[in-house]
């Protein structure tokens, strides 16, 4: 095929330092692994879980990280804890309750492929809803950098390169904003993907410890994590 004259070949062009920033190499056929968060005590339950088994009918699946979760646990250190122990370049983190199908892994895996972090966001049907999770988000992102419609939704993928860039310190379940939030403050992509077929989306609950979680973000946010040897010097 001959090339029109002055035309540049795809192969042999060059980026400028602003459009590299915006591309990512596709992973079309990286492992991923799952990070399932329940409050069922019983492990095997994320190996049976909806999530879980449709990576697997995928084809894609990596490992399994079960993630324990109740009143007494700090959730943003326990999913940091479950983050250092992927070893796949992709990550799913859901909950071993909820309902996923292959339309919901199609998207996300399509949306990583240019990007760092893809969050499904479920859908509903009710003008109110709409109107009240938009105002939301945009409160959200004017606030904590985290406008996304569905924070707390248990359809993610990131590269689990750039999760392990820094720690969570919520101990409530307002650890997904200060994931997204810190994601977005170190430059990562972010993209948030309509999800026509999967369950309703329900207005976020934070929990009982939201606002300490908040202040504490507030007056000492950290985006490194500190090795012992610093947290050594530090005493």
């Amino acid at each position: 095929m001959t090339s029109l004259p002055g035309a540049t070949e795809p192969e042999t062009e060059v980026l400028d330092a602003w459009s590299a920033k915006l591309v990512r190499e596709p992973l079309q056929n990286a492992p991923v692994d799952v990070i399932c968060i329940s409050s069922d005590s019983e492990s095997t339950s994320a190996e049976k879980s909806s999530g879980v088994e449709t990576v697997r009918r995928k084809g894609r699946l990596g490992n399994v990280i079960y993630v324990y979760v109740d009143d007494s646990i700090e959730i943003g250190p326990a999913i940091q804890s479950a983050i250092a122990q992927v070893q796949s370049p992709l990550v799913v983190l859901t909950e071993t309750s909820s309902e996923w199908n292959r339309d919901i892994i199609d998207r996300l895996l399509r949306a990583i492929d240019g990007c760092d972090l893809a969050i499904g966001a479920r859908p509903t049907s009710k003008t109110l809803a709409k109107c009240n999770r938009t105002i939301s988000a945009k409160i959200r992102g004017w606030i904590w950098g985290a406008g996304v419609l569905d924070p707390l939704s248990p359809y993610k993928m990131a590269r689990s390169e750039f999760l392990k860039k820094f720690p969570i310190q919520s101990k409530s379940q307002f650890a997904h904003v200060e994931m997204i939030a810190k994601c977005n403050f170190l430059d990562a992509l972010i993209h948030e993907e309509l999800l026509p077929a999967a369950p309703a989306w329900t207005f976020p609950s934070y929990g009982r410890k939201v606002s300490a979680d908040k202040r504490a973000l507030f007056r000492n946010p950290h985006f490194k994590i500190q090795l012992a040897s610093e947290i050594v010097e530090e005493e």
